[in-house]
């Protein structure tokens, strides 16, 4: 967050060290996973979290692959 102070003083921006200190800053800390491994935040790439958000399309495609089957063998 910069701020202009006036003429003849310079731009001076808030670090977030500054926030913490004075109580301003509200954000959580990670919890359990999240905390250890980026890949397992919200919309993740690891494996485990990828198949639990995605639990649903692959059930559906799996069923759809079986329909397909089942037509194919009559």
């Amino acid at each position: 967050m910069a701020y202009y102070l006036g003429e003849g003083t310079e731009r001076k921006t808030m670090s977030l060290d500054k926030s913490i200190e004075h109580g301003k800053e509200h954000r959580k800390e990670y919890t359990g996973s999240k905390a250890i491994d980026k890949t397992c935040r919200n919309h993740g790439g690891c494996a485990w979290c990828e198949e639990n958000r995605k639990k649903k399309y692959i059930v559906k495609e799996n069923a759809f692959d079986d329909r397909i089957n089942e037509y194919n063998t009559e």
